[in-house]
């Protein structure tokens, strides 16, 4: 048993032309260890094959594969790894890390850490939700605490959520971002997140919850210049 696989899949917003396909999946390497990979597929009478590995190795395990794998507003592609093993979210090692690619896998050049580096975050343990608010196009993801602190966070570029050092409410730390709202004394074991697009939810934000089988909807806010979360504007809505 464990939590790799197909994790993450996206089409191509010119899909119907050239018909991509971008997915994110765990793979055994050659001495039989567990890494992930985002791999461009390309659609042909209803058989996808492989067109180009747009990254590769990234570290994989049994468990916190993150996997999650959107284009985002500006047609980059979004994906995240988990930090197996809480091992340091230093530049130099990939997992716990967010990361932008353009659609033909280089990296863009205005990527927080310079053209040579895919990562956009980081000190993330296993980031799996990905969602742009609508209007503002801020990108929020949900994330797995370690056991009663799963975590929201509002992703700016190159910043550093905490990951193995700090999460959830210890997150008041120079240099550290601390996440909109996170689970305290609770778990959510959060997965998808979504936007509410119309209606009276609209600009409210879901998020599926692997642990009781739930979804909170949450009431998004503005302070300075930022969005908040409060925790008197949670919904638990039960499946």
């Amino acid at each position: 048993k464990s939590e790799g696989g197909l994790l993450g899949l996206a089409l191509d917003p010119n899909f119907s032309t050239n018909h991509y396909i971008y997915i994110y999946h765990s793979y055994k390497t050659s001495d039989n260890k567990v890494a992930n990979r985002v791999v461009r597929l390309k659609e042909n009478n209803n058989i996808a094959t492989v067109d180009k590995v747009l990254i590769t190795n990234l570290p994989g395990a049994v468990y916190h594969n993150g996997g999650r794998l959107k284009i985002g507003p500006d047609n980059k592609l979004y994906f995240g790894d988990g930090n197996y093993g809480n091992k340091d979210d230093t530049l130099s090692y990939l997992g716990g890390k967010m990361f932008r690619l353009n659609l033909d896998g280089t990296i863009p050049s205005d990527n927080p850490f310079g053209a040579s580096s895919p990562i956009y975050s980081r000190g993330h343990r296993n980031p799996q939700g990905l969602a742009w608010q609508p209007g503002t196009n801020r990108l929020f993801v949900s994330e797995h605490g370690e056991s009663s602190k799963d975590e929201i966070n509002f992703i700016q570029p190159g910043n550093n959520y905490g990951w193995p050092k700090y999460e959830g409410g210890n997150q008041n730390q120079p240099g550290i971002t601390p996440p909109l709202i996170y689970a305290n004394g609770t778990t959510w074991a959060p997965s998808g997140i979504a936007f509410v697009t119309q209606g009276p939810w609209a600009g409210n934000l879901l998020v599926t919850n692997l642990k009781g089988k739930q979804i909170i909807r949450m009431v998004i806010g503005e302070q300075n210049g930022k969005p908040t979360i409060n925790s008197s504007d949670l919904n638990y809505l039960f499946l």
